[in-house]
């Protein structure tokens, strides 16, 4: 009979630890950082948690279910696979442009470019308009 609780507790531990490994989370993750001297920009979104700097005026909010939802669209939108990088080092170094590190973890996939925060490709233009109008 002790045998048997502790087999039926050994199986019902296996049963519910299993269930949960097949559990499916689609977190995205946004991290975005334009900074040169005396300049900051960031962008940290973390599922739902998202959180603005521009320059140490800092906000911060938790996007509704409608917002969740509108930012998906807007990133379904984007073709992430003909983005590329359109920062230059020579503008670098002359202090002529803002780098602009853009990481992304959206729908299993991540992302990483490299951007002039001052000519940001349009539709990431849109997605963080559209990120800075939420937490206002």
């Amino acid at each position: 009979m002790k045998n048997l609780l502790q087999l039926s507790i050994v199986i019902c531990c296996l049963t519910f630890s299993s269930c949960n490994s097949q559990e499916i989370t689609n977190n995205t993750s946004l991290n975005y950082i334009a900074q040169t001297r005396g300049y900051i920009y960031t962008i940290q979104l973390n599922n739902n948690k998202l959180e603005l700097n521009n320059n140490t005026n800092i906000k911060i909010t938790t996007l509704s279910i409608d917002q969740k939802k509108e930012l998906e669209q807007q990133l379904l939108k984007i073709n992430f696979k003909q983005l590329t990088n359109n920062i230059h080092n020579e503008d670098l170094a002359v202090d002529k442009a803002i780098k602009g590190t853009f990481d992304l973890n959206f729908e299993s996939k991540q992302y990483h470019f490299d951007f002039n925060h001052n000519k940001l490709p349009e539709n990431i233009q849109e997605l963080i308009v559209l990120l800075e109008k939420f937490t206002q």
